[in-house]
């Protein structure tokens, strides 16, 4: 409303500031803004059609257009009324929406048309079952591949490091050699437990076997620091597995075992 006054000099001085009371006579001629108000609620000149620029574009086109007159002299001196006139020619010369409905409505189209765009590209009901049996059938066979966990290998470690320590000694306890033994026996125990093999323990000994095909043995000194007085091997030379028992007699080993 205020925007409309001052675009069209019909106000008298700014706008109030918000919440302060309206004065009587803040239109030009003494006129109150209420005069204003019907002008524009009688013609339809409503925020959803017009803003006041696209107001005054349109009554712009129409002068250009030789349908609306510029105003003469002695209607300046009431140019509330005339500004009703102008308004009411507008209205009687605009057929259809007006700009401002226009672009909103295009605006609508446009956004409707991305949205039907965009539901096209969602995959149909057909399509989603189908992309849910093969990820249901990926994770299958994903875990078919996966090697499982044996649930008693924690078990095995304690009873390794049991084997070769003693009962009642801790590691941290034990010499460094033997330390270093432990952790390159726990290495290769895990290594051949994920590859099959089950651990049995006896006196000074640790028996790796799977399927009673192979076995892997290492004989420990009776005594700490615990050293490897032999190890047995049915493994492939050369394979992973035997250069990791391998390892095994080269670092602790007795000399001349």
């Amino acid at each position: 409303m205020w925007a409309i006054a001052q675009r069209f000099l019909l106000s008298d001085g700014s706008a109030p500031r918000p919440g302060a009371p309206l004065r009587p006579g803040v239109l030009r001629g003494g006129r109150h803004i209420g005069n204003l108000t019907r002008i524009l609620e009688r013609n339809r000149i409503t925020p959803r059609r017009y803003t006041p620029q696209s107001l005054a574009d349109a009554l712009q086109r129409l002068i250009e257009a030789g349908k609306l007159r510029s105003p003469r002299y002695e209607e300046l001196r009431d140019p509330l009324a005339h500004f009703a006139w102008t308004l009411r020619r507008l209205n009687e010369l605009t057929e259809g929406e007006t700009t401002l409905e226009r672009i909103r409505r295009e605006d609508v189209e446009r956004a409707e048309k991305r949205r039907q765009a965009a539901l096209q590209e969602l995959p149909t009901p057909e399509e989603q079952a189908a992309a849910y049996e093969a990820a249901q059938a990926f994770f299958a066979s994903t875990r078919r591949l996966r090697k499982p966990i044996a649930r008693e290998r924690r078990t095995d470690v304690v009873e390794l490091v049991t084997a070769v320590l003693g009962r009642g000694i801790r590691l941290y306890d034990a010499p460094a050699a033997t330390q270093e033994l432990v952790g390159d026996l726990t290495a290769m125990h895990k290594q051949l437990t994920a590859d099959g093999w089950q651990l049995i323990t006896g006196d000074a000994a640790l028996i790796w076997t799977r399927d009673s095909e192979q076995a892997v043995e290492v004989t420990l000194s009776p005594a700490l620091p615990h050293t490897v007085t032999a190890v047995t091997s049915q493994l492939d030379p050369g394979t992973p597995l035997a250069v990791v028992v391998d390892l095994i007699h080269e670092r602790h080993a007795t000399r001349g075992n």
